[in-house]
């Protein structure tokens, strides 16, 4: 968050530089243990949850979710680059590109979405929730019923002990996305 004081007020501006590079700094004050992976990841999911306020759905949540007859009432959406998402995801998820436009996005997923919960997730929850703020107007409009960013993206999912998978089945492998967010990820 950039602060910038006016003459009248003071307008919180969001700017994804400052973000990067707060984040990244507070991964580097640490070191690699697993229980400091996690509070990591959890300062990382509040500066998310302040530059970014949407609906969240959390891990418990969304595995008690898939494991119901409910899991058909849901559409989940990977907002990571093709190679993350081809390492391993969470099941039944769709590679979406986090560049789509709100009406390409409805001509492709329109009716897949309709009457569905729809969540986005990432590797912390950055790049789905800017593009869930994009293209949520349009979602609702299209029917959705509600819907959410995963809270802690993927590695919170997987660092909980919820099972991804690739082409070839379930996996323990999860792609960094770079060496300082990869720190986030508990090593199985």
């Amino acid at each position: 968050m950039l602060f910038v004081k006016t003459e009248n007020n003071i307008v919180m501006k969001h700017n994804s530089y400052i973000f990067s590079f707060f984040a990244s700094t507070i991964l580097v004050l640490f070191t690699q243990q697993e229980a400091v992976a996690q509070f990591k990841l959890t300062v990382v999911e509040k500066m998310v949850q302040t530059a970014h306020p949407l609906p969240n759905i959390t891990h418990d949540r969304l595995r008690h979710i898939l494991s119901t007859r409910d899991s058909n009432q849901v559409v989940i959406f990977d907002l990571r680059e093709e190679d993350e998402f081809a390492m391993s995801h969470i099941r039944k998820s769709v590679h979406l590109d986090g560049e789509i436009s709100q009406e390409e996005f409805i001509k492709q997923y329109g009716t897949l979405i309709r009457g569905k919960l729809v969540i986005f997730y990432c590797s912390v929850g950055y790049r789905s929730s800017i593009a869930l703020e994009r293209l949520k107007n349009a979602m609702m409009q299209s029917g959705a019923v509600q819907i959410a960013n995963l809270l802690g993206g993927i590695f919170r999912w997987f660092n909980e002990g919820n099972p991804v998978v690739n082409t070839k089945g379930i996996t323990n492998d999860m792609h960094p996305h770079n060496q300082y967010w990869g720190k986030l990820v508990q090593k199985r």
